[in-house]
Formats: C-alpha cells, structure tokens, sequence
C-alpha cells in the first residue's frame, strides 16, 4: 500500500495508520470557487484537505457565463470538517438528447463540436435488476449532430430519427444487464454518470412505447469546452517519478493508460499496470487519483531517496515508495494510452530529468 499526503496551505498534515496517510479531524476554511470551472474547484478544494462534491447543472440566464461555478453549498469563509464534500453550481446549456422507448435508446448530439463518451456510463438508479451500459462501446466521440443507438432487440440496422444527421454507431444486445433503459427488466430511473460527474437522471421507458418515447437532455463537455487534457505529462530522474497535471484549467485522467514495467523483474507493480486508486490501496483520501485536477500531481519515490519533494512544483496527492530495484522507469518503458496505441519512454539518465510527454 502506498504512503498518501496532502498540501493544505502551507501545513503538511500527515497520520500515519497501516502505511496510509487519513484526513485528519480538524477545522478547515472553505474556499471561495465562484468564477472557477470544475477541475480549477477541484484543486482548491483538495489543497486545502475538502472535497470537490456534485456538480449540479444550472439553467443559463442572462448575464451568467455558463460552465463557471456560480454558487457552492458550503459559502466561502465557513469552516468545515477536514474532508467533507462542497456541492457546487455550474450553469449550463443542454447539448445531448437521448430519446428512447422500450426497444431502442438515441444519443443525439446536438452540438456543433463532438463530443467525447468514452467516460461516460449510463446506469439504473431505481431498478428490480441492476444494469448499466459503457457508451466508449460506440467509440470515443460523438461527431457534431450525429447520433449512436441501442437496441435491445434484434435488428439489421438503425432506425431514422429527426434530429439525427448520421447514425454514426449502433449496436444490438439481448444482454439484459445492459438495458438499462426499459421498464421491461423493471428500470424505473437511470442516471448518466460521466467520470464521478452525474449528468442527468431519466425516466425508463415503459412497455410498449414506440410510438410515445421519452427525452431526457443534459449536458457533455464539447469542442472547446473539454475539460480534459490531451496528454499524459510525466517527469522522472534516478529516484522519482511524478505524474504531473500541469494545466491551469483542466482534468488529466490517468486511469485510461497503461505502463509496461520493462525491469526482468517486474515486482511489485507487475509487468502491466495502471495507476489508478485501487494501485495505491484505496486511500482516505479528498483528491480524485483517476484524474488529477490542475498542478496535481502522483509521486513513486525511491526508499532512499532523501526527501519526498516532487520534481516540479505540484501539489502531491499520494506517494507510492519502491525499493532501488524496483524504480521501473530505469529501464526503457512504454505507456499505452486510450488509443491503444503503445509510445516507448526512455530510461532516466543519471544526474538528469526526463520528460516524457504523449497523448493520452
């Protein structure tokens, strides 16, 4: 299990508890985020020991700048329990429709911009049987006003729907566990879910309703208005290794991309790996490992190494320590990304900072 510790200010608080690091009990004062996006909250919020909450959409009115935080649950200046959530509101504009009966579900983008679904889930909330479905199934992205489709039945193709310039990509699956649209399987709400952000709850679509399906519209991050890094950013010298967000503005998942540890002797962490939050023992901890908010960053260090300072200025989230002969990245590595795609990353020179920077 690895070693966690958080920057709060200038005060670093560490507990030590079986190797882990847990947030301590005391009194904290919350941050103002008004102004803020998501990811910028993110990090003001972990900095200090609180955690980013819901993200609830808001109408657009006018004279509001939409995708900005414009109020939270906890006012600024208050005090609260180290740890505790803060729910914000972010003003936005829907940009997807999805309309689906008992038989088929329709994502319509209706944006000029794709948008990305490869992290989005769409899951049953209150439902006799559990089920849930992986939009990355259709692909990575939406392309501008064109559409994927479901069936739950058999089919040869799609159907036409208003709204829909192109039916980019559908698919058919008599698997129930992934109808989790249908009252059929007794769905009575699902919820779409994109990253730990809910997006939207709908209504299932009852029996028999081809020819009264249901709406339901939320909203995705599109073109410009993307949240996310497109790389991965890492910095590593002889007895470090950090995974480093360096936008001012965005998320850097970390969760999609694979390393494949080149040492003969791949313990601890294996041959292939991922880092990701069940990596570092499931920590108690406010800040997102899957996806690091701005100027965070994760840390594997040496044992020997002298201190636990990363290489370039950044908040740390957790620290993983290794023994000497366990420092992968001494030995050429490669990294696969969403893509699937694999980019070799040198080994480290002595006395020297490497970086290897690729898309993710």
């Amino acid at each position: 299990m690895g070693h966690q510790h958080f920057l709060r200010g200038m005060l670093l608080i560490m507990v030590w508890c079986i190797g882990a690091v847990s947030v301590s009990a005391q009194e904290l004062v919350v941050p103002d985020l008004t102004g803020l996006n998501i990811p910028q909250a993110a990090a003001q919020l972990n900095r200090v020991g609180l955690a980013l909450g819901s993200e609830n959409a808001v109408a657009v009115t006018e004279g509001v700048a939409p995708d900005i935080i414009s109020g939270q649950s906890i006012a600024a200046g208050e005090i609260a329990a180290a740890g505790a959530t803060v729910d914000v509101q972010i003003p936005r504009t829907s940009n997807v429709r999805i309309v689906y009966d008992d038989n088929d579900l329709t994502v319509i983008n209706l944006n000029n911009a794709s948008i990305n679904i490869e992290d989005v889930v769409f899951e049953t909330v209150d439902s006799t049987q559990s089920a849930s479905f992986n939009a990355g199934r259709w692909g990575r992205q939406i392309r501008a006003q064109q559409c994927t489709q479901i069936w739950s039945v058999n089919r040869n193709g799609p159907k036409d729907l208003t709204g829909c310039r192109y039916i980019q990509n559908w698919l058919t699956t008599t698997d129930r566990s992934a109808h989790f649209w249908t009252a059929a399987i007794g769905v009575q709400t699902f919820r779409v879910v994109q990253g730990d952000a809910e997006r939207a709850t709908c209504q299932a679509a009852r029996a028999n309703s081809q020819d009264t399906p249901i709406q339901c519209e939320f909203y995705l991050p599109a073109g410009n208005q993307g949240d996310k890094t497109s790389y991965i950013y890492l910095a590593y010298r002889a007895d470090r290794f950090a995974v480093i967000n360096n936008s001012k503005t965005q998320w850097m998942p970390v969760n999609t991309v694979r390393f494949i540890n080149g040492l003969a002797d791949p313990a601890p962490l294996g041959q292939e790996f991922r880092i990701n939050a069940p990596l570092f023992g499931r920590p108690d901890i406010v800040a997102r490992i899957n996806r690091l908010a701005p100027n965070q960053c994760l840390l594997f260090i040496s044992s020997a190494a002298e201190d636990a300072e990363p290489l370039q200025n950044c908040d740390i989230i957790a620290t993983y320590p290794l023994q000497p002969s366990q420092l992968w990245w001494t030995a050429n590595f490669e990294v696969q990304g969403a893509d699937d795609r694999k980019r070799l990353c040198k080994a480290t020179t002595p006395d020297k900072l490497t970086l290897c920077v690729m898309s993710r």
